[in-house]
């Protein structure tokens, strides 16, 4: 039998560090400057009764809920500020979500939501991730999400950027063991690594270790259909073949190539394993990776997959501007500037331009239309 056949040697693999020391930074201080939404809420004990008035009210937000609503952390978790107030238009379909988020789907279980989102410095859909947990004697809503951009929609698959300012000051700051609560039951896989260069997995949260369980399985399952001649608990890849281990790594190198940026975003990411605890099924992944403190080494990582299609809510947005286009300025009237463009841009591609007295076809080339103001778009996916 020939063993790794992909490899002219086989040498004994090591499977991808991973280690729940204590965090190289403040938990606190990497859930405030994540590069996307990240809340949590009060929740009534007594559901499904509550008063829309008092109950679901912030108790935490972190910077980019306050860059991207226009509203301070200070203003949203003073009081009891929920989403009637804070978001008056639709806090009906909060609260319902919120609602069968605390029945349905405790830690580390999470429900994907997309919903309209319109504070005062934005109108949009977010793609949301919740949770319910206790802490202490309370009950929690927690949420990450993003506007749907071109990250989340397949069209950029990299970009690096800074993270906003600093809030301050950061209000109703919270004991430590709050913010380790929150963390370990974040609803993305949300873990630590030392520096640029280090691929150790340090401090992950349920769904983090969810994660490195399920790719070491895939991992054992890959090596023993090569014939891995080791032992179970030593055989997984030589070859590199650990998904997650290749996912961090991959995204490192992005991350040494831009090492100024505070923040690195990746879209569809392939990680092969059947995430059977809590993430979703195999498919593509959403990954985060910032540097909370400029001074310091140590990176945040936080994955969650994309959705398989776009959206339902979503592809209707993409299509209202063509609607918008055409109630404006009438049908009839659409059709006929769709019409003369078209007619423009076949003149152009195939007019004739004087070659020495003679009349000659311009060379057309390969080239890919538009679609057009009118046009039907399809975006099946």
């Amino acid at each position: 039998m020939v063993f790794y056949k992909h490899t002219p040697l086989i040498r004994k693999p090591t499977m991808l560090p991973c280690s729940l020391a204590r965090a190289p930074l403040s938990l606190g201080l990497a859930l405030r400057r994540a590069p996307f939404i990240v809340f949590a809420k009060h929740t009534p004990l007594n559901l499904p009764r509550y008063d829309a008035s008092v109950d679901f009210s912030y108790r935490y937000v972190n910077d980019m809920m306050a860059h991207w609503s226009g509203q301070s952390p200070e203003s949203l978790t003073r009081g009891c500020v929920n989403a009637k107030t804070a978001f008056p238009l639709d806090f009906e379909a909060y609260f319902q979500d919120d609602m069968d988020v605390c029945l349905h789907y405790r830690s580390p279980l999470n429900k994907a939501i997309v919903e309209g989102w319109q504070p005062p410095q934005m109108d949009s859909l977010v793609h949301m991730k919740k949770t319910s947990c206790r802490i202490g004697d309370k009950l929690f809503v927690l949420g990450c999400g993003a506007p749907f951009d071109e990250v989340e929609l397949g069209v950029s698959s990299y970009r690096a950027s800074n993270l906003p300012s600093f809030f301050h000051p950061l209000a109703n700051t919270l004991p430590h063991a709050w913010y380790e609560a929150v963390w370990e039951h974040l609803p993305h896989a949300t873990f630590m690594v030392a520096s640029m260069t280090s691929d150790e997995v340090l401090a992950p949260n349920i769904l983090a270790r969810n994660m490195v369980k399920d790719c070491e399985l895939e991992t054992l399952q890959w090596s023993r259909e090569m014939g891995c001649p080791f032992g179970d608990k030593e055989c997984a890849s030589a070859v590199g073949d650990h998904p997650l281990k290749s996912l961090i790594d991959n995204c490192l190198r992005k991350v040494r190539s831009v090492p100024g940026a505070e923040c690195w975003e990746f879209g569809s990411v392939h990680l092969r394993a059947d995430l059977k605890s809590g993430l979703g099924s195999l498919g593509l992944m959403r990954v985060w990776v910032w540097r909370p403190l400029e001074s310091e080494a140590a990176l945040v990582f936080s994955i969650r997959p994309h959705f398989d299609t776009v959206p339902e809510m979503v592809r209707r947005r993409l299509l209202m501007g063509h609607r918008v286009r055409a109630q404006h300025w009438g049908a009839a009237a659409l059709k006929a500037g769709c019409a003369e463009r078209k007619a423009s841009s076949a003149r152009k591609v195939s007019g004739e331009r004087k070659v020495g007295g003679e009349g000659k076809k311009a060379d057309a080339g390969p080239r890919e239309e538009a679609a057009d103001w009118g046009s039907e778009v399809d975006l099946a996916t």
